[in-house]
């Protein structure tokens, strides 16, 4: 056997478990003990046939692709093109996600559940953005979590699929369903291991919750969100949308009339969005503050 095969495999379990967003403990909780597991992740030796069942199980990749991985290339592949697709995403490129998928939806590479389950997921933004069927989307991102029922555990891409549920339903003004599944993903980031940088689920499933509360007039509920949000990057000393969810608390705020508190946190907004040198929010901030002090100047009139 070559001398590397054990490196290789380890690396390739430690790849799957980390984008899974899994601990040791998670992952090898009634299959190995920690110890081990650690071990066969640096490559110091090779699992029993059984141990690499029930590890791929765990992972939602059949053992078929583990094996295939570890002799190839194929993951850096399906990584790649993940990549580019994510790139894209958040450019708003969605003709050009559109076309990634189709090329790659059928390549042997996506064949596993957890691939097919990223697919189908982006499947579901592009029906929505680029053929303006919600049915369609909506269908699809259904299929993309029935597939989670190969992984048993909850993971971060499940939660991710419920959060761009929510949105579509927040696009197409169906706001307690948007809330709903926003809720839903929040109580299943609960039972998400603590790895470093689930704090931005978090924070992206808080901020569209806000949005979709502040549409459905519950304004004191959506600044409540808002303020939790905050507290979660002041206590991770992250400056992740936090110029948006500080708009997002002083749009529910200036609902509710609180005009001196709102303006406030528009002026925080503003400077957030000011340093982040992202001018088009600092305009529409802008835009807020100055309906704020028209709007007062009428009532002292």
């Amino acid at each position: 056997m070559d001398a590397s095969i054990p490196f290789k495999l380890g690396n390739v379990l430690y790849t799957l478990r980390k984008r899974s967003g899994i601990t040791q403990k998670v992952m090898a909780e009634g299959i190995i003990t920690q110890a081990q597991l650690s071990n066969i992740e640096k490559g110091k030796v090779i699992p029993l046939a059984t141990t690499l069942y029930e590890l791929s199980l765990r992972l939602g990749i059949s053992i078929e692709d583990i094996l295939l991985e570890t002799y190839s290339d194929r993951m850096e592949y399906s990584e790649e093109v993940k990549s580019q697709v994510r790139v894209s995403i958040r450019n708003r490129e969605y003709r050009q996600v559109k076309r990634i998928l189709e090329a790659e939806q059928y390549h042997a590479d996506f064949q596993s559940p957890i691939n097919k389950q990223f697919i189908l997921w982006h499947l579901g933004i592009v029906a929505y953005y680029c053929d303006n069927d919600r049915l369609k989307s909506l269908d699809f991102l259904d299929q993309a979590l029935d597939l989670s029922t190969h992984f048993h555990i909850f993971s971060a891409q499940r939660i991710e699929i419920l959060n761009s549920k929510a949105i579509i339903y927040n696009e197409i003004a169906e706001y307690k369903k948007s809330i709903a599944s926003y809720k839903d993903a929040l109580k299943q980031f609960q039972q998400l291991p603590k790895t470093s940088m689930n704090y931005r689920i978090k924070v992206r499933i808080h901020y569209g919750l806000t949005k979709s509360l502040h549409k459905d007039a519950q304004y004191y509920e959506s600044i409540k969100i808002c303020s939790d949000a905050i507290q979660i990057l002041i206590r991770e000393e992250s400056m992740y949308l936090l110029g948006e969810v500080l708009y997002q608390r002083a749009q529910s705020l200036q609902s509710l009339n609180n005009m001196e508190s709102a303006t406030k946190g528009y002026e925080e907004a503003r400077n957030i969005f000011l340093l982040q040198q992202n001018y088009e929010f600092e305009k529409v901030v802008q835009e807020r503050l100055y309906e704020i002090k028209k709007s007062l100047k009428v009532y002292k009139d």
